[in-house]
């Protein structure tokens, strides 16, 4: 007796259920994905975490498709060559998840400029070696692994979009050093941050990505002044050398941008010209998020709501929204791993440390092998950020992307019209890599569609002549 995986219209035995020809244990049609997408090759991260599997497929509806589709579906450059700067708060570039990329600590970005990492390690008498790798420091920033958390969703090995994407951080030495304005402002940072990219030679063109997971909320009046036309001015030049600027649009359930009304503000990065704004979205409803299901309301613009049982209090998380959103991407991002544990990193991530084992690091206690869900538009950002570069690997030279075109093409190729609470007339446009066949891992779909659905099944064989039999088959 031979169990044998089969897909696709070949023959009909006992069921009145299609089946295929043996193809690699897969119920997927890796021609018919390449077909679609344009990708020359294609790679699978298998029974992925939610947040990865969503952007490579269409809109699931379970009365259409009985069982959701949990494998990660990208273009086998996966960002190779591509250059990722990470302007964040703490980085710990020593875990696992970066064991096959590049990725290091480019500089250290404070408001009377830019530092090296070896003038930065001479500064603090630390080992230049292990200061490329890690610099978290609780004392001056309230979520110090916020930066490790955002790189991972970009290029993690298993738990980030573009695997094969080379990650620089730049670290923001402003949580606790600044005031939010004049020298002190993260729009002073980030210019200190451009010029720096743009004088010393590290702009790679139109393989080049800029993620900005924090954001400033500034009045009006201020965004029009001098200092932000100069910045606005400096992102303008480095988008047409072929850099792609991101950044998260908050979470503050308001639109990043208001000119009426006596409370007229901007939040930057998000509101300048030539940069790709992003929303999240995510619904609490959802309870087998934790298990990386989802049903049709997750598709609504993100209200995360959250319990801590170790503070005694209900927290909610909601994404900002409207016309300066550009794109929304999954507001929810499921990890498993360690971080170095504060307070707030504890509140944030809704955990308590006594439930973990700790260890005595450098930096802190670190907590091991947490798995929790990080919410915000901070994790949104690196999504799409990813999804980004594996574009820019799988297409250039053919395309040279810049900001403005790789929004048009994110736009063309993203699912349209599909998310709750977008106000009218507003970008609604839920990140997709191209991949929007909606394949169905369960014979028992209630809708089959033979051009663009292929089936997985085991079946029990008693006559295994009139099937490809091979146990090379299996993998």
């Amino acid at each position: 007796m031979k169990f044998l995986y089969c897909s696709n219209l070949l023959i009909t035995l006992f069921l009145d259920i299609s089946f295929a020809k043996c193809i690699n244990n897969n119920y997927y049609n890796k021609n018919k994905i390449l077909s679609e997408t344009g990708w020359k090759d294609l790679s699978i991260e298998t029974n992925a975490s939610s947040h990865l599997s969503l952007l490579s497929q269409g809109i699931f509806n379970e009365q259409l498709n009985n069982k959701y589709d949990k494998n990660y579906y990208y273009p086998a450059s996966a960002g190779k060559g591509v250059e990722v700067f990470m302007f964040d708060n703490g980085f710990n570039f020593n875990l696992d998840e970066f064991s096959e990329i590049e990725a290091n600590i480019e500089a250290f970005i404070g408001k009377d400029g830019v530092k090296n990492v070896s003038d930065k390690a001479k500064e603090l008498g630390i080992e230049e070696s292990i200061l490329r790798k890690d610099y978290r420091d609780p004392e001056k920033q309230s979520i110090p692994d916020h930066g490790t958390l955002t790189s991972i969703a970009v290029a993690g090995k298993k738990f980030g979009v573009a695997k094969k994407a080379n990650i620089h951080g730049f670290t923001l030495l402003a949580e606790d050093e600044t005031e939010n304005n004049g020298d002190d402002s993260l729009n002073n940072l980030m210019y200190h941050g451009l010029k720096y990219l743009e004088e010393n030679n590290l702009i790679k063109p139109h393989k080049t990505i800029l993620n900005f997971s924090v954001i400033e909320k500034i009045s009006l009046k201020e965004f029009n002044g001098k200092e932000y036309r100069k910045t606005q001015a400096l992102i303008n030049k480095l988008s047409k050398k072929g850099v792609v600027i991101v950044a998260g649009a908050g979470n503050d359930f308001i639109e990043p941008y208001n000119e009426k009304g006596k409370d007229k503000y901007a939040i930057v990065p998000c509101a300048f010209d030539n940069v790709i704004c992003v929303g999240g979205v995510g619904n609490i409803n959802n309870p087998e998020f934790m298990n990386d299901e989802i049903d049709s309301s997750y598709y609504e613009i993100a209200n995360y709501e959250f319990y801590a049982e170790h503070f005694n209090m209900t927290f909610k998380v909601p994404s900002n929204y409207g016309s300066h959103v550009d794109i929304y991407a999954p507001f929810l991002f499921h990890y498993h791993g360690d971080v170095l544990t504060t307070q707030d990193t504890s509140l944030y991530l809704n955990y308590n440390e006594n439930d973990y084992e700790t260890i005595d690091t450098y930096y802190g206690k670190t907590v091991k092998d947490i798995d929790v869900i990080v919410p915000g538009t901070s994790m949104s950002t690196p999504l799409v950020s990813g999804v980004i570069a594996t574009l820019m690997s799988e297409f250039y030279p053919k395309r040279k992307f810049t900001t403005s075109s790789m929004l048009k093409y994110l736009t063309e190729i993203g699912e349209k019209d599909i998310i709750k609470g977008v106000p009218v007339g507003c970008p609604n446009v839920f990140i997709n890599n191209g991949k929007n066949i909606i394949l169905n891992s369960d014979i028992h779909s209630k809708v089959k569609e033979p051009d663009n659905i292929v089936s997985e099944i085991e079946i029990d064989v008693v006559d295994t002549d009139i099937f490809e039999e091979s146990d090379s088959d299996s993998e």
